[in-house]
């Protein structure tokens, strides 16, 4: 059963979105970044959620810096 989480981009700096242009999709780069925005139950690691909702976190995280740019 995957555990229920939210994608909390208000915990994103700069220096963040800076990295997530510069990863260039390189999961790697990007997992620190994603397991600070999202917010999981106590005792739940980022990495042990399936990877089809890797998709999803991205869209979630782009959607909201676009509507927040104004894009």
């Amino acid at each position: 059963m995957t555990p229920e989480y939210t994608v909390n981009v208000d915990k994103l700096t700069i220096r963040d979105v800076i990295a997530i242009q510069n990863a260039g999709g390189d999961i790697s780069a990007l997992m620190p970044i994603y397991a600070k925005v999202i917010e999981l139950p106590e005792g739940t690691d980022v990495l042990d959620l399936p990877a089809r909702h890797l998709k999803a976190i991205a869209q979630a995280i782009v959607q909201e810096l676009t509507a927040d740019m104004g894009i």
